[in-house]
C-alpha cells in the first residue's frame, strides 16, 4: 500500500494489492518439534561436557540458550527434546559425526524426529553440518 502517495501514478504501480478487498491468510497451529540430541565423545581426547549440555537441553528445551535460535525461527512451537545415551566415537570429523547421527536415526526408526549429533572439544571439518530434506544434523557445542 502506498498511503503517502510516494509513487508517481505515471509508473502504473498499483497502490494497493489486491486492488480491492483483503487476502485470506491461512494460519495453522505448529506441530510439536521433536528432537533427539546425541552427545558424541571422542575416545582419543574425551570431553564429556557435551553430555551435561545435552541433558540440560532435554530438561529445559523451552528456555535453554542453545535452543534460542530454534525458538526464534519457530516462535509458537512446543519443543519435545530427548537426550540420547552418549556415543563414544573413534573420530572427531564432523562428516563422520553426521554420518553416525544418520545411522543412529535409521537404526532407531526415528524418521519422525529430528536428530542432532553434538561433540565438544577438538573436532575436524566444518563446525556444523545438515542436509536439506533430512532430519539430521551435527554440530560442535561452542
Amino acid at each position: 500500500m502506498d498511503h503517502e502517495a510516494a509513487l508517481d501514478v505515471s509508473l502504473g504501480v498499483p497502490t494497493r494489492i489486491p486492488k480491492e478487498g483483503k487476502l485470506a491468510i491461512e494460519v495453522r497451529a505448529m506441530p510439536i518439534f521433536n528432537a533427539t540430541f546425541i552427545p558424541f565423545v571422542w575416545e582419543e581426547r574425551p570431553d564429556e561436557r557435551v553430555i551435561d549440555l545435552v541433558n540440560a537441553m532435554a530438561d529445559a528445551p523451552m528456555t535453554h540458550e542453545y535452543l534460542q535460535p530454534t525458538r526464534t525461527l519457530l516462535p509458537n512451537v512446543e519443543i519435545n527434546a530427548e537426550a540420547h545415551e552418549p556415543v563414544w566415537t573413534s573420530g572427531n570429523d564432523m562428516s563422520d559425526i553426521m554420518q553416525q547421527t544418520t545411522l543412529i536415526q535409521t537404526m532407531e526408526g526415528g524418521h519422525e524426529r529430528y536428530y542432532m549429533g553434538l561433540i565438544s572439544g577438538e573436532f575436524q571439518g566444518a563446525a556444523g553440518l545438515g542436509a536439506i530434506g533430512r532430519k539430521t544434523a551435527a554440530s560442535i557445542t561452542g
